[in-house]
C-alpha cells in the first residue's frame, strides 16, 4: 500500500509559497488606493477630504517638495563650526553622517519603487477608465 506520491515526488512542485512582506501587501493594494484618492479628489461637498487627495497624489508622483534648512545666516545650506570639536566627537559625527546618507540612499530607493508602482497603478486605472 503506497502513498499518493511516488519515491522522490513532491507534492508541491512550485515550493512553498512565498510570503509577501508588507511593501509588497501594500503596493498590491495602489490601485485601489489610487482609485480611493481619485474619488476624495473629486468630492465637491468636502473640499477639505479633495485637497488632501490631491496632496497624496502629487507627492505620490512627483515627490514632496524640498524644503530648505535656514541656520540664520541667510544661507540654504546647514553650516557647522567644527573648530573645538574633538577627534572623537568628529568619529562620531562621521558615524551618524554615514548612517544618515546610508537611510537616505534606502529611503530614495523606495520612494523611487512606490513612484514607479504608483505611475504604473494610475495607467492601469487610466485604462480601466477610458
Amino acid at each position: 500500500m503506497g502513498g499518493m506520491w511516488q519515491k522522490g515526488q513532491t507534492g508541491n512542485p512550485l515550493g512553498r509559497p512565498k510570503k509577501m512582506s508588507v511593501a509588497q501587501l501594500a503596493r498590491s493594494h495602489a490601485p485601489d488606493v489610487i482609485n480611493r484618492l481619485v474619488f476624495w479628489l473629486h468630492q465637491e461637498e468636502t473640499p477639505s477630504a479633495s485637497i488632501r487627495a490631491a496632496e497624496i497624489l502629487l507627492d505620490r508622483a512627483f515627490g514632496k517638495s524640498v524644503q530648505p534648512i535656514a541656520d540664520g545666516s541667510n544661507h540654504e545650506a546647514l553650516e557647522l563650526d567644527l573648530n573645538n570639536v574633538s577627534y572623537q566627537e568628529l568619529q562620531r559625527y562621521e558615524k551618524t553622517l554615514v548612517k544618515l546618507l546610508s537611510h537616505t540612499h534606502q529611503i530614495n530607493d523606495a520612494i523611487i519603487d512606490v513612484t514607479e508602482e504608483a505611475e504604473k497603478a494610475a495607467s492601469e486605472v487610466q485604462e480601466i477608465t477610458s
